[in-house]
């Protein structure tokens, strides 16, 4: 048969067998017989583990399966890049490879083809995805606001400012609470840098007033992997002036012994306070 007949017959993928009978003139037969695949389809190629554009802080184990009829008889040709950058080179004999050995934070992107038995090659198959495992950075911190000289606390309006970011995967979210009621929830436009401030007035206090004075402000900063980083800053605010009152005199009686007078201040921090006599 020439190499023409053969391809005629075998014009559809699969195993065949060729059986080649000889005989002579004294009918003597040999038989020779020889099987071989043909396999005319390029296989394709998928990858698991991780999905395409995924921010992740779990080192991935990464599956490459080439799906073919033969694949067991294929090589699967693998090239991971880190931030751009070739480090790792693969080629393995068989249906999968996995990878494992991801060291480092960084943009990574794995591009794998098959080859099957007969020398069909798969298109190229990629996917991207960040590992990251650092916390987002929370900077900048600022309480200001009113305070009188020499004292701590704040009297009036108090600001709140801060800044959070994440340079590798960006930010998710932002989300602030004062003496844990949440106050600011948000979602950052633009990914790596986001500058949240809240103002706090006198009437927010009076409506959110403290049983000590004191407010503890949390800021939570979650990346789009999942890390989390959380700061906390106290201050002291009192925007209510104390009550007095005065007993041991009258007002406008005429007396002519030295009045006891006492003066009783009612506050919430009342042992904060000073008291000063005018006379």
């Amino acid at each position: 048969l020439s190499a023409e007949e053969v391809s005629s017959i075998a014009s559809k993928d699969g195993k065949y067998e060729i059986k080649i009978v000889a005989e002579d003139l004294a009918e003597n037969k040999n038989t020779l017989s020889e099987s071989f695949y043909a396999d005319s389809v390029k296989p394709s190629i998928t990858i698991s583990g991780v999905d395409q554009g995924a921010c992740i802080n779990q080192k991935p184990e990464i599956t490459i399966t080439s799906n073919d009829k033969y694949a067991d008889q294929g090589t699967i040709s693998v090239i991971v890049l880190q931030d751009g950058v070739e480090i790792n080179t693969m080629n393995k004999n068989g249906s999968q490879a996995s990878l494992t050995d991801f060291e480092s934070d960084g943009e990574y992107e794995i591009r794998a083809t098959s080859t099957d038995a007969a020398g069909n090659t798969s298109d190229e198959e990629t996917i991207s995805f960040i590992y990251d495992t650092a916390s987002p950075s929370v900077d900048d911190i600022k309480i200001s606001g009113m305070k009188r000289e020499g004292s701590d606390w704040f009297y009036d309006t108090v600001t709140f400012e801060m800044k959070g970011s994440d340079i590798l995967s960006g930010l998710k979210t932002v989300t602030i609470s004062i003496n844990e009621e949440e106050i600011i929830n948000e979602e950052p436009e633009g990914g790596q840098e986001a500058v949240v401030s809240e103002v706090f007035d006198k009437k927010w206090f009076e409506d959110n007033e403290s049983r000590t004075g004191e407010y503890e402000i949390k800021a939570v900063v979650e990346d789009r992997a999942g890390n989390r980083e959380t700061v906390t800053k106290n201050f002291y605010a009192d925007v209510t002036a104390p009550s007095i009152s005065l007993s041991g005199i009258t007002e406008g009686e005429f007396t002519n012994k030295t009045p006891a007078v006492t003066a009783t201040v009612t506050d919430n921090y009342s042992n904060k306070n000073t008291i000063q006599y005018i006379v």
